[in-house]
């Protein structure tokens, strides 16, 4: 798993990522409550086909 912080219009927003960029995207968006690494049990299978990307919303796990 990497993670990056990456600014959309002035926010900054925390992003994890999975897998090959070069194979098909894959986006993942966490519930209430919850923060995009807990996606990190499934994206460690998912990741052999995917390029799994999951968002912190905003509010929730890093800012």
């Amino acid at each position: 798993m990497k993670s990056k912080k990456i600014k959309i219009q002035g926010l900054n927003h925390q992003f994890y990522f999975w897998g090959s960029p070069k194979k098909p995207k894959l986006f993942l968006f966490h519930g209430w409550l919850d923060t995009a690494a807990s996606f990190d049990f499934l994206c460690r299978y998912l990741e052999k086909d995917f390029y799994c990307i999951a968002p912190d919303m905003r509010g929730y796990g890093k800012k």
